[in-house]
């Protein structure tokens, strides 16, 4: 049982030692690494060629810089192991990681072998953080067939899409990454890469053990704001929606994959691009320049959905804290009311027993 380990690497010079650390000195050693250069400006590609060096089982790939989306499709179509194991750059994995997944493969033969992840740094309490815990550490121990897969990811999202915590049958990652066009994709690239991986796959198991130690506000997803210039350049995913739903077209698939393709996964896009704007873009004062971004990307008729959903769902926001604030304005009446007769009721008893003591007295 041979494992492909794969690496997409863009600029994470500071951390890559470590990661490539965590794969050469794996307990299981029949494994191959690939280390695939996305066009890096620092000094990762010389890290990579070092290890290269000095371990024969690291391959060094280089493309042009067009995301991890191509990376991983570049090292996957290259692996000659029986599952592939993804792994970003910036990120580790334990020690006895393979070692594991190989004897869960061994066991089970399954597509997809899904295991726990770590969260590492130093904002490991944020909600955010939280959040990345809950959903990568679910419950579900196994799901069997592509449709099923699809529901509980991108519609009940009980599992993660991504290919991180991942390892897949290599015949079947390789007919995913056929399938998905080498375009540059630099936002979302793992939650489109999943969708392929799914249509593929037969079935999944989650291996109960956190296996992969994620670092936790080094890249974009957890990043607090971004500038107009990477908002443009995220945007390119939509390129990626577009191949998604011509996959369902062209292809002889289930009503599920395409409800996934022509509906959850344009939704989920939008979704993420309208977040980006509304709570990460750097100013607000270029709003004409994001709204113009976004319809060329995801088309005028989209946008304007979109942005109108999104105003109706902020109405009705508002409608809600307003009607709160009025039945937070008619209790405090009820008490102020209540609170006043208490206090007759209170001036009445003390008057009756001042009385009493003095006809006693």
């Amino acid at each position: 049982m041979k494992l492909s380990v794969i690496i997409p690497i863009y600029n994470v010079e500071p951390f890559l030692r470590a990661t490539l650390d965590s794969v050469v000195g794996q307990s299981y050693q029949d494994i191959e690494v690939i280390g695939v250069d996305d066009g890096s400006t620092d000094g990762s590609r010389q890290i990579l060629e070092e290890y290269q060096r000095r371990d024969e089982r690291v391959r060094v790939l280089s493309q042009t810089n067009a995301g991890g989306f191509v990376a991983r499709r570049t090292g996957i179509l290259e692996a000659t192991g029986d599952y592939v194991v993804c792994i970003d750059g910036d990120d580790w994995l334990s020690t006895d990681a393979c070692e594991q997944i190989a004897a869960l493969a061994l066991q089970t033969e399954a597509d997809i072998i899904q295991y726990g992840l770590t969260i590492e740094g130093d904002d490991v309490e944020e909600e955010s953080a939280q959040w990345f815990d809950r959903w990568f550490n679910g419950t579900t121990s196994h799901i069997e067939g592509s449709d099923e897969m699809l529901q509980r990811c991108y519609i009940d999202r009980e599992i993660p899409w991504n290919l991180a915590t991942k390892a897949i049958k290599t015949d079947v990652a390789k007919r995913a990454a056929t399938s998905q066009p080498a375009m540059p994709i630099y936002q979302l690239d793992d939650f489109l890469a999943c969708f392929y991986v799914f249509c593929h796959s037969n079935s999944w198991v989650r291996l109960d053990h956190r296996l992969y130690h994620y670092r936790f506000g080094v890249g974009m997803s957890t990043k607090r704001s971004i500038s107009l210039g990477q908002f443009r350049r995220n945007l390119q995913y939509f390129k990626g929606v577009t191949a998604v739903e011509q996959f369902a077209d062209v292809m002889e698939t289930s009503p599920m994959v395409r409800k996934v393709a022509t509906e959850v996964v344009p939704q989920y896009a939008m979704e993420d691009a309208l977040h980006f704007v509304l709570h990460r873009l750097d100013s607000f004062a270029d709003s004409r320049a994001w709204s113009g971004a976004l319809a060329e990307a995801a088309g005028a008729e989209r946008t304007v959905e979109a942005l109108a959903a999104q105003v109706v769902s902020d109405q009705q926001a508002l409608a809600g804290l307003r009607a709160s604030e009025q039945r937070m304005v008619a209790k405090r009446a009820k008490y102020q009311r209540l609170f006043g007769i208490m206090c007759v009721v209170s001036a009445v008893l003390l008057a009756a027993c001042l009385l009493i003591l003095v006809v006693l007295l």
